[in-house]
């Protein structure tokens, strides 16, 4: 079996997430090797669901920047570990979709913002990039 799920966001300062089922085919896990997936496969003796997560990184974004306390080391969270983390035992993690757009009017959160995506892709995270518009 192969599914999909879709994460979206927070809202009103609270954790919540929609995880929406989507049939996908011909994915491979990636933060495994093939041999010991294949290896678990035979050890587990069950199918594997291949997980996948989409993400709205503007709305997480602001979702976490409008939390109170303040918590601003959140906004440089790991997304594949926090995707990992949040599969159950016959999932596994199939990939991790970031969706944004640059903003262009700060500078100095424009930086911090590509160094962040730089990291997600070290990470294996599949950055998609849109153009902000007003």
């Amino acid at each position: 079996m192969e599914v999909d799920l879709l994460l979206l966001g927070i809202l009103q300062s609270k954790p919540y997430f929609t995880i929406i089922p989507v049939p996908t085919h011909g994915l491979r896990p990636v933060d495994r090797s093939p041999l010991r997936w294949a290896f678990s496969l035979l050890v587990k003796g069950i199918t594997m669901i291949r997980t996948k997560f989409y993400i709205d990184g503007f709305n997480l974004y602001h979702s976490i920047d409008s939390l109170s306390p303040k918590k601003p080391h959140l906004k440089w969270v790991n997304l594949w570990g926090l995707c990992n983390s949040l599969l159950i035992a016959n999932q596994h993690l199939a990939g991790v979709e970031y969706f944004s757009a640059f903003k262009k009017t700060n500078l100095d959160r424009l930086k911090r913002h590509e160094q962040y995506v730089e990291a997600l892709k070290y990470y294996g995270v599949s950055i998609h990039m849109g153009i902000f518009k007003r």
